[in-house]
């Protein structure tokens, strides 16, 4: 049984975090404390002391949480809180506080004091921003997050927080507001409640168990999904380790949950899930609540919701789903990025431009390998763009001496039957150039696991989210984006109004019912990012 730490606290931050460092504030006045700390290294922490020292000039360098020679009442307030951001998926040991007790500061001389103050203030701050916006920062985990969270303006922090009639639920409100946050939170809650108890029991390694065989590991299985074993002298030590019934039932619910295959079989994936400690699923989730805070904290009244690791795209009006369909993502070794855009127009028959990457990697040997590739695959040789596009003919290249990373031209696949981006693609200029499109490949849509793309989103039913995406004022319609598709022609239909897409990433999800779903972390970032938090 694997045992997991008790409150099921990180082991400590790592490199990467928003504002990592203390203050060394000096024992003077508050003012002079202030001029004389010294500037910061870091950009955010430099961010936080011109507000501070811009607040504390406008009240005067009254303080905020001292009164008459101690620390006030909201001062308590303030610690009481900052002591138990664990349920928030944060770590309390970032925003420690001075050792001075509420209503024990009179003797405490002024410049002690004075330090306390300051030092509530930038813990205030610290924690603004880490429920906000998160504590780590995003592209220094892999090139694919991008997200660029919204972060709180430090000045406006503390004009609110001297104003606030309810402190700790003002501090709270820093925290995303997303219905899934707070499932994310309430399950954070139990796994710590199961920690102390703890943890549950985890699957010993074994042979692949399929429902009706015998196995000692049933016991286990039954223990972990608290199914009652008979007493141990009436039993029957065939029926005891007897893999089926209510357990297989159990296993099947379980594997479901986790996306997995529902059949009972446990296998090597089944395997590897419960083999899982409860810390283990405690740093899934606080990495998942960190990517919530990433997101914008309005993802606007209509919007598209790409769940990478589920492998859906959803259409949300007013927090309903109008749409969702199954979707194709990209491969490990070619991800499709997590960040949020809005999606500007449509483009019927469109040019597939073969991104530099898939020239040089893929197109340009197989050329090399066999020089009428290009033919049999429809490819175009272009060089320049509008006017000054031009074609080239490739049997003139002499292909042996090409520079795969430098070409001086381009692959272009042209509308028509069998283009990579099928009849359609929806678009949201970016610097990653993903988008969302129909594609020819279709039987990659029947299998549960579809990581196979370059980076886009292929998409299963294509009209059906084009149709989902039109507003109902729009001069387009299905009908008429059907009538342009048959034309043939490349053409772009602007959307009346730009459409937030997020492009997500959550191993932890939560459906309409509060019901949280785990996936497979495809890409590692769980791992990246729980390391990071100091999991």
């Amino acid at each position: 049984m694997a045992i997991a730490a008790p409150l099921l606290l990180p082991a400590g931050a790592q490199a990467s975090v928003h504002g990592g460092d203390w203050y060394a504030w000096n024992d003077a006045p508050l003012a002079a404390v202030l001029k004389d700390a010294g500037t910061p290294r870091d950009f955010l922490m430099r961010r936080d002391h011109a507000a501070l020292q811009e607040f504390y000039g406008q009240r005067d360098y009254e303080p905020l949480w001292v009164t008459q020679g101690q620390l006030n009442e909201r001062a308590g307030e303030l610690k009481s809180f900052l002591g138990q951001v664990e349920t928030y998926g944060l770590n309390s040991k970032l925003y420690e506080t001075p050792g001075l007790v509420l209503g024990q500061g009179a003797d405490a001389d002024a410049a002690a004091l004075m330090s306390a103050e300051l030092a509530l203030s930038q813990a205030l701050l610290a924690y603004a921003r880490h429920a906000q916006a998160g504590r780590l920062i995003p592209a220094s985990l892999s090139k694919y997050l991008t997200n660029k969270p919204e972060m709180p303006d430090p000045l406006e922090v503390m004009a609110q927080v001297a104003t606030a009639a309810d402190l700790p639920a003002f501090l709270a409100s820093f925290n995303p507001p997303h219905r899934e946050f707070e499932v994310l939170r309430t399950e954070l809650a139990k796994l710590r409640q199961i920690a102390e108890k703890g943890g549950w029991p985890t699957l010993s390694p074994g042979r692949t168990l399929k429902p009706g065989m015998h196995d000692p590991r049933t016991a286990e299985l039954k223990q972990r999904f608290g199914i009652p074993m008979p007493p141990p002298l009436i039993a029957d030590p065939r029926e005891t380790d007897h893999y089926d019934g209510a357990v297989v039932e159990a296993v099947m619910e379980f594997q479901a949950q986790h996306g997995l295959e529902a059949d009972g079989v446990i296998g090597p994936a089944t395997q590897q899930v419960l083999s899982l400690s409860v810390y283990d699923r405690a740093a899934q989730i606080v990495a998942n609540m960190e990517r919530w805070r990433w997101l914008p904290r309005n993802l606007g009244r209509k919007h598209v919701f790409v769940d990478i690791p589920g492998f859906e795209v959803r259409v949300v009006v007013d927090n309903s789903t109008t749409y969702r369909g199954r979707i194709v993502v990209g491969k490990e070794s070619n991800q499709t990025p997590v960040f949020s855009d809005e999606f500007e127009f449509i483009e019927v028959n469109p040019y597939w431009n073969v991104p530099d990457s898939i020239a040089a990697n893929e197109v340009v040997p197989a050329v090399q390998a066999d020089p009428d590739y290009l033919r049999r695959s429809n490819l175009e040789l272009v060089t320049g763009y509008g006017r000054d596009e031009r074609f080239i003919d490739p049997y003139s290249v002499n292909w042996s001496i090409v520079d795969a990373g430098n070409l001086g031209f381009r692959f272009r696949q042209p509308p028509g039957r069998g283009n990579a981006l099928g009849s359609i693609k929806f678009m949201f200029p970016n610097k990653h150039d993903v988008y969302l499109h129909d594609t020819p490949a279709r039987s990659l849509f029947s299998r549960q696991r579809r990581a196979f793309s370059h980076g886009c989103v292929r998409l299963h039913e294509p009209l059906k989210f084009a149709e989902a995406l039109i507003d109902s004022d729009s001069q387009w319609n299905l009908d008429r984006i059907k009538r342009e598709i048959s034309k043939g022609q490349n053409q772009a239909l602007p959307l009346p109004r730009k459409i937030p897409v997020h492009l997500t990433y959550f191993t932890a999800a939560v459906d309409e019912n509060g019901k949280i779903l785990l996936r497979e972390d495809i890409y590692g970032h769980d791992r990246r990012i729980a390391a990071a938090l100091g999991w």
